[in-house]
C-alpha cells in the first residue's frame, strides 16, 4: 500500500512540519511521521466503513419498508441485489476488514445524514438500477468500483466529513482512492465473504519502514551539510531565498543519494523531480533537475556515492 513515492511524500510532510516548527527533539519528529504513516492506513478503512454502513443502512431500510402499516408489491419483496451480492457480503463480513476497524476504533455509522445521503444517491442513480437487474454476482466488482467513484470518492460531503476527521486525509485522499478501488477489484466470489483480504499498510514493513525512517532521519542530522552542498550549484540564490520545499525536496534526494545503497541514482533523482510537480511550483521541476544533475556529479567526482549492485550508479 504504502509504495517508496507514497514513503517520500510522507517522509516529506514530516520534515516539512518538524523543519518549519523549529523543532530539534528528533524523537517527537520521529512519533509525527508515525502518526502520519498510519494515518494514511487509518483512511483506507474510514472509506471502506462508509462503504460498509451504506449497506447496513440499506438492510433496515428494507426491513423499515417491511413493517410498514401500508405496504406495496415493492416492500413485501424488496430487490436485495445491492445488500446480497457477495463484494457487498464481504464488507459486512470480512474477518480483517471488522477486525482493523474495531482495532483502531473506526465507526462511520453515527453519520447519519451522510450515510443516508450516499444511499439515497446510490438508490436512485441509473447506475444502480442497471447493475441491479443482473440479478447476480455478475459485475459486482464493478459496480462497487463505481459506486464508490461517483458517490463516495465525489461526495463533497465525504471530504467535508474526512477533513473534519484529520488535517492529512484530504491531502492522501487519491492515493488512498486508487487503494480502495484496487481491492474492491481484487475480491473474487471463490473466496469466502469472510476471508476476503485488505492490502497491507507496506509491501516490505521491514525494509520499507527502515528506509522512511532512515530517510526522515538522515535528512535532519544532515541538513546543513546538504544544504551546503546544494548551495554550491544554485550561486544566485541565497538558501533562505530558496522556495523551501524546493530545497527540502534537493536535500532529501542529497540523503537518499547518499544513504540508500540499494536505490539506483536515476530513480532517486526522477521520483523528487516527479514528486516537486504535485508540491512545488511549476518551474520546481527544472530547477531542481539542473541543480541535483550537478550534484550528483559532484558526488561522483569525489567517489562519495555507494551503490551496491550493477547499474545502481547511473
Amino acid at each position: 500500500m504504502l509504495n517508496r513515492r507514497i514513503l517520500r511524500i510522507k517522509a516529506m510532510q514530516a520534515l516539512y512540519a518538524f523543519f518549519s516548527s523549529g523543532n530539534n527533539d528528533l524523537k517527537s519528529g520521529e512519533m509525527e511521521l508515525n502518526r502520519n504513516l498510519s494515518k494514511f492506513y487509518d483512511l483506507y478503512l474510514t472509506l471502506f466503513s462508509i462503504l460498509a454502513d451504506v449497506l447496513y443502512y440499506t438492510s433496515e431500510r428494507l426491513e423499515e419498508g417491511k413493517k410498514k402499516h401500508i405496504t406495496n408489491a415493492e416492500d413485501l419483496n424488496p430487490n436485495t441485489w445491492l445488500q446480497d451480492n457477495y463484494i457487498a457480503v464481504a464488507l459486512r463480513e470480512s474477518q480483517e476488514l471488522n477486525r482493523e476497524l474495531d482495532r483502531l476504533r473506526i465507526n462511520t455509522r453515527s453519520e447519519k445524514d451522510l450515510i443516508h445521503k450516499i444511499y439515497q444517491n446510490i438508490r436512485n442513480s441509473e447506475l444502480s438500477q442497471k447493475f441491479i437487474s443482473l440479478q447476480s454476482n455478475e459485475g459486482a466488482n464493478e459496480f462497487f468500483v463505481e459506486i464508490f467513484k461517483e458517490f463516495v470518492a465525489n461526495e463533497p460531503s465525504v471530504s467535508f466529513y474526512l477533513e473534519e476527521q484529520n488535517i492529512y486525509f484530504l491531502g492522501d485522499f487519491d492515493h488512498v482512492a486508487f487503494l480502495v478501488i484496487k481491492t474492491l477489484s481484487s475480491w473474487d466470489e471463490n473466496t469466502a465473504p469472510a476471508l476476503q483480504k485488505l492490502l497491507p499498510l507496506y509491501k516490505d514493513e521491514k525494509d520499507d519502514y527502515a528506509f522512511v525512517l532512515d530517510l526522515f532521519r538522515k535528512t535532519i542530522i544532515h541538513r546543513a551539510e546538504y544544504e551546503k552542498l546544494i548551495s554550491q550549484f544554485t550561486p544566485n540564490w541565497e538558501a533562505d531565498r530558496l522556495a523551501q520545499m524546493d530545497m527540502l525536496l534537493m536535500t532529501m534526494a542529497v540523503s537518499e543519494l547518499l544513504n540508500a545503497p540499494s536505490i539506483p541514482v536515476k530513480v532517486s533523482m526522477n521520483e523528487y523531480i516527479d514528486i516537486s510537480k504535485e508540491f512545488s511550483s511549476k518551474q520546481s521541476k527544472t530547477f531542481i533537475n539542473g541543480v541535483l544533475e550537478n550534484v550528483i556529479a559532484e558526488l561522483k567526482k569525489n567517489d562519495k556515492i555507494k551503490k551496491v549492485g550493477r547499474g545502481l550508479m547511473q
